[in-house]
């Protein structure tokens, strides 16, 4: 398959590593993944790198339309979901492999969405 359209231009929100990625949660936690291979709070640039990495190296795994909500007959699409998948440079030299989640809507870049380890 080839690489996320557009990947050159990938972009993460901030609170995506900071509210996500870096956080505890019940459920889907990111944050023990991360911390187990180095990452934290104290190198959040190096977080973003790694994931603009991952996105710019390897190619997309499987895809999937995201359907535009504002046509009721279900036709149109407004974007595509990519999932990347395979080697993620990590501070502990580990390098699991993983899958990232980018979205990509009509017109736009793709943007981070999360991570499965």
């Amino acid at each position: 398959m080839a690489k996320v359209p557009g990947y050159a231009s990938a972009s993460i929100h901030p609170d995506k590593i900071v509210k996500y990625l870096l956080v505890s949660l019940p459920k889907d936690d990111k944050s023990k993944f991360m911390l187990m291979h180095g990452f934290g709070p104290n190198n959040i640039p190096e977080i973003e790198s790694a994931l603009l990495d991952h996105v710019t190296v390897h190619e997309v795994v499987s895809s999937r339309p995201i359907p535009d909500w504002n046509d009721r007959s279900g036709k149109t699409i407004a974007g595509h979901n990519y999932v990347v998948e395979c080697v993620f440079q990590t501070p502990d030299g580990k390098n699991p492999c993983i899958r990232t989640v980018w979205t990509v809507l009509l017109g736009g870049r793709p943007t981070f969405q999360t991570i499965l380890p």
